[in-house]
């Protein structure tokens, strides 16, 4: 879906942008990223967890940085439709592997304890560190 779609469908809705707010949603991506690598010795479930709101804040960031929010309803999916809008193909095999942690984090955080492996969480840690990296450098050509 391009933004057109994912706007008339309701799923993104514009807003002004706020690098206040930018800012602060990067710092929780931060800090998300630094817990998930101090608690991976001890759960690769919660690591996993954090690494993936740790990408999930990123891209809302992003998402902000282009004016636009996810709709409540469909938050994490709408914030990750609309990052797969705004990035090059190029980018089609990462997006992929983002939503591959999405599920796993579904998994294990609503329906069964320590599903993840400790290959997944140190994936989804690096996946996170990347992808930070990577917002933090579109945002500032952006703003």
């Amino acid at each position: 879906m391009n933004l057109s779609e994912l706007e008339k469908k309701g799923f993104i809705h514009r807003i002004p942008v706020d690098k206040g707010q930018i800012t602060d949603l990067l710092k929780i991506s931060e800090r998300d990223l630094r817990l998930a690598k101090e608690i991976f010795s001890k759960s690769f479930d919660a690591a996993l967890n954090l690494a993936y709101n740790s990408m999930l804040q990123s891209a809302r960031a992003l998402m902000f940085s282009y004016g636009f929010r996810p709709d409540s309803e469909f938050h994490h999916k709408a914030t990750f439709d609309f990052i797969s809008a705004v990035l090059d193909k190029k980018y089609s095999n990462f997006i992929q592997s983002l939503n591959r942690i999405r599920s796993k984090r579904a998994l294990a955080t609503y329906e069964k304890p320590d599903v993840i492996s400790e290959y997944e969480a140190k994936y989804a840690i690096n996946s996170a560190e990347e992808f930070l990296k990577f917002v933090k450098e579109k945002i500032k050509e952006k703003i």
